[in-house]
Formats: structure tokens, C-alpha cells, sequence
């Protein structure tokens, strides 16, 4: 072998070739595939359509260049690999977008042209015609801008392998979409603070739309029209417009039965008015729904007879999906119901005349007999109170619809209101007898021996059940966190960090310890 590696050798160096006496590094004998895989893995996310970022290729190229310095070997793949390079924006300099250009051969590309003049970004005329030039391979195109000339020309250019259009902070003048037969022909559209001129547009071919902020909004018969008329879509998320109820014709409101709903994979309605969400929702069936998502901010006036549209439409979707971990939160306006898999979601204000409590109850009852085992559902409760009323009434009304696991308290008002976990209601029950993290964001407020307390009774009420007592039914609290701007008093702080019963114990630096 040895006589078979120096002829090897000889034969290298009187044919001219460098002779290594050194193996080949395993990182540069991987398979392109696997090579591939390994460097896209290490490149940072591209967002192109976060217009709040004013240069996101940035980060993006220049990790790609460092990847290139690594040897010959990965700069020449690098290089010469169309799927590294399909990312452009107009903030990018002129060299590195005909690299771009050049590079990504006939890979579909991502554009964005969102100008921002806060952070000193400008038109680029020159950049507009020469991206233009490629609109046949726009796989993303993302336009946020104030220049209607510039958005027209960018909507008038042929790109038929167009999937996502997203087009913003055109709201001073109308815009028409762009025609199928000449423009982009879009499968999915967000639409942020534009002035969309409906009569003209033709949105019946998309998949997905997503309308936030829209002025003028859609009336309700183009909205419904838009829902009936696409076959493929699946996605309808309406954020902050206003949708005209007025004008539709209320003979149309009662959906044909002979007509099927609308099958959709995401619904996301908020802060529209709660008629044009009562009107919306019987074209939709929760049938194949994975993510719903309704909203009305705390201003709306909602009726008794429009929560029970909405509620009814909630809870047979809640129950499609199973049991899961749910979330709760209770502000001073409204509350909120969620899973923790974020795939279901509702935010109300109370009725209409009532308060929060009596329309919290109602919902409540509501959704305990409509959804079978919701009651045993893991669940954490926030808690944002400011009003200083008194908050068992409400804690009562979450403990009978949800099983409390974690609570988590924000407020000005003293601990005191935490009391009632340190022993039995008078009912004999205990409030939230399997809650076992607590964490309190007390503002300006010293806390006291509320804490320790809260411990110290669930612990020895859990204990009476181990040596043969009349079984309370309570889990002793194990974790607890101070958090927010408020204070604590030294004893409380000491007694909280020594003590045995509980498993963790943080304090947020912010917190002031006071004698």
C-alpha cells in the first residue's frame, strides 16, 4: 500500500499537480444535498414583508458572504446555487442586485420595494425598471409605499407565477388591483392602509386575503361576493375596516339553505362591526376550520342576540378541535378565551347594558353546555384589573368555567384581592383548588404577608388530606413570581426565598425590597 501511495505521489508531481499530504476535511466531502441543507439552515430569516424592517436583505447577504469565506469549495457552491440568491429589495446597492439577478438564473424571486422615509430609505427608479424586467419569475412581491406611480407600475407588470401580493400606505388615493388578463394573478393578497377601488377589482381567482385598515372598506354584498365567488379560498382575515352593513340588501342576509358554506382552513375577524360579523359568519362552516379568531373591541355595542350569533359559532368550532390547554384573560373593558395553540380565539366586551361579570356568566354558561369537558381543560387566567371592584365574583364565574392552573394578576390594587386562595370559600369549595403557579405584577403597591399567606394555607389545607382528614381538594402553590414595577416587603422577600413549599421562587430585578 505504501509503494502504491508513492507511485500515486510520483505520478502527481511530474503530471504538475499539488500533492496533499493532508486528508480532505470531512466538511468539504459532504454531498451537495446535505451541504444545502446545512447553509440554508444557517441563514437568517428573510422577512420581506415586515415594513417596519428598512433593510432585511442586509443580514441575510452578508452571512451568505461569510458562509462563502469558508473555503473554495462552499464559495463556488454558494455561488452558483440559484436558490441562495432570490431575495432582492431596493434598499439593496446596485452591484449586489445584479449579482442577485444574475445568480438566481430562472429561480422565482421575492421582491420588496417598501420605502420608508423615517429611516432615510428612497425611491429607486432605477432599481423599479430593472426588477420589472424580471416580473415573469416574482414568485412574493411586498410594495409599501406612498408613490401611486411607483405602485401602479409595480401591479401593471405581467408576473404570472405571482403568489403573494402584499401592498400598503396608499390610502390618500384609490387603487384598482390588477387585472389577471395583463397583472400579477395573485393567489394571496394583504392589503395594510390602501384605498381600494372594489367596483374595479377582481378578486375572485385568490386564495388567501387579508385586509387590514382598508379605507374605503368593502360593503358587506362585496364581501360576501368575494367569499362565494372564490373556489379556492381559504384564508379571510379582516383587521380594523369598516365594512358597510347599511347598504346590504337584508332579503340576501338569511344565507340560501340550498347554498353550501364556505369551507375555510383560517377565519380572523377584529374590530369590525359586530352586524357585519354576525352577517359573515353563516357563510362560513366550521367544517375543516384549523384557526378562528374573533374580535370586538370594547367601543362596540353588543347586543345580546348578536353574542349568542357569535358565541354558538365559537363554540362548535372550540368543540370541533378536542380537549386543549386554554387561556384566559380579564381586563377592565373585555375579556378574552384562547387555546394555548393560538388556533381558536374570542375577545368580546359586555353586553350591551350589562357588566362585565353578568356578561361573562352568560358566555360562560353558554359554553359549558355547548362544549362537553371544557370545564377539565388546563387553563391559565390573566387577570388586568384596574377598576378596584371587587374581583371574586369574576374569579368565581372562570373557576366554574375552567380548570385554573396558572394565574397571573396585574394591577394596582393591594394583593389583598388574592386572600381568597389562602382558604375555602364559605361554600366550603376552594378558588381554584388545582392552581399551582402564581404570578403577581403588582403597580407602586407593597406587598405584603398576602403571599406567604396564600402558601402557607394551601400547603397545610393539602397536608389535612394525607393524615386522614375530610379531604379539602387543593394542590399547594409551588411556583411563584413577583414581576412589574411594584415592591416587597424584606420579610415577605425572605420568608418567600427560604422557605421549603415552593419549588421556584423569582423576583424581577425592578422590584424594590422595603422594610
Amino acid at each position: 500500500m505504501a509503494k502504491k501511495r508513492s507511485h500515486i505521489s510520483r505520478s502527481r508531481k511530474n503530471m504538475g499537480e499539488p500533492v496533499s499530504t493532508q486528508p480532505t476535511p470531512p466538511i468539504l466531502r459532504l454531498p451537495l444535498e446535505i451541504l444545502q441543507l446545512v447553509l440554508t439552515f444557517s441563514l437568517p430569516n428573510c422577512d420581506m414583508f415586515d415594513e417596519d424592517c428598512c433593510a432585511p436583505t442586509t443580514p441575510y447577504y452578508r452571512r451568505l458572504l461569510q458562509l462563502c469565506s469558508v473555503s473554495p469549495y462552499w464559495a463556488s457552491f454558494v455561488r452558483n446555487t440559484p436558490s441562495f440568491w432570490t431575495y432582492t429589495s431596493q434598499t439593496d446597492c446596485d452591484e449586489l442586485t445584479g449579482a442577485i439577478l444574475a445568480r438566481s438564473k430562472y429561480s422565482p424571486l421575492h421582491v420588496r420595494y417598501i420605502v420608508h422615509n423615517s429611516c432615510g430609505c428612497q425611491e429607486n427608479r432605477w432599481y423599479r425598471h430593472t426588477i420589472v424586467a424580471h416580473s415573469h419569475r416574482w414568485h412574493a412581491l411586498s410594495v409599501y409605499t406612498a408613490n401611486q406611480g411607483a405602485v401602479k407600475g409595480l401591479l401593471a407588470a405581467p408576473a404570472p407565477l405571482l403568489r403573494y401580493l402584499c401592498v400598503g400606505n396608499m390610502s390618500e388615493s384609490l387603487i384598482p388591483m390588477p387585472n389577471p388578463a395583463t397583472g400579477p394573478k395573485t393567489v394571496d393578497l394583504d392589503l395594510t392602509k390602501v384605498s381600494l377601488d372594489w367596483a374595479s377589482s377582481r378578486l375572485s381567482g385568490i386564495e388567501s386575503l387579508q385586509l387590514c385598515e382598508v379605507v374605503p372598506g368593502p360593503t358587506l354584498e362585496q364581501l360576501l361576493d368575494v367569499i362565494q365567488s372564490s373556489p379556492n379560498l381559504h384564508t379571510l382575515a379582516i383587521f380594523g375596516c369598516d365594512i358597510a352593513v347599511a347598504s346590504y340588501n337584508t332579503q340576501k342576509t338569511d344565507r340560501n339553505p340550498t347554498q353550501t358554506p364556505r369551507k375555510l382552513d383560517t377565519l380572523k375577524l377584529s374590530d369590525v362591526s359586530t352586524q357585519a360579523m354576525c352577517r359573515i359568519l353563516p357563510y362560513v362552516t366550521i367544517h375543516d376550520l384549523s384557526e378562528l379568531y374573533l374580535s370586538i373591541s370594547e367601543s362596540s355595542n353588543l347586543s345580546r342576540d348578536e353574542a349568542v350569533v357569535i358565541v354558538t359559532f365559537a363554540s362548535k368550532h372550540l368543540r370541533s378541535l378536542g380537549p386543549c390547554s386554554m387561556a384566559a384573560y380579564i381586563m377592565d373593558g373585555d375579556y378574552c378565551l384562547e387555546t394555548d395553540d393560538d388556533k381558536w380565539c374570542i375577545t368580546l366586551p359586555p353586553i350591551e347594558g350589562e357588566s362585565i361579570k353578568e356578561s361573562l356568566l352568560f358566555v360562560g354558561d353558554y359554553l359549558i353546555k355547548a362544549v362537553p369537558g371544557l370545564h377539565d381543560a388546563e387553563a391559565t387566567l390573566r387577570f388586568y384589573w384596574d377598576s378596584g371592584d371587587d374581583v371574586l365574583p369574576i374569579m368565581s364565574i372562570m373557576a366554574n368555567l375552567l380548570n385554573i392552573v396558572e394565574l397571573v394578576f396585574t394591577g394596582p390594587s393591594q394583593m389583598s384581592v388574592l386572600e381568597p386562595l389562602a382558604r375555602p370559600l364559605p361554600s366550603g369549595k376552594w378558588l381554584f383548588p388545582n392552581l399551582g403557579k402564581l404570578i403577581v405584577c403588582p403597580y407602586g403597591v407593597v406587598v405584603g404577608d398576602t403571599l406567604p399567606g396564600v402558601v402557607r394555607g394551601r400547603w397545610n389545607a393539602s397536608q389535612k388530606g394525607k393524615r386522614g382528614d375530610s379531604k379539602p381538594g387543593v394542590v399547594p402553590i409551588r411556583e411563584i413570581s413577583v414581576e412589574g414595577g411594584g415592591a416587597i416587603t424584606r420579610d415577605a422577600k425572605t420568608w418567600l426565598s427560604n422557605t421549603k413549599l415552593l419549588e421556584k421562587f423569582d423576583l424581577d430585578l425592578d422590584i424594590l425590597v422595603v422594610q
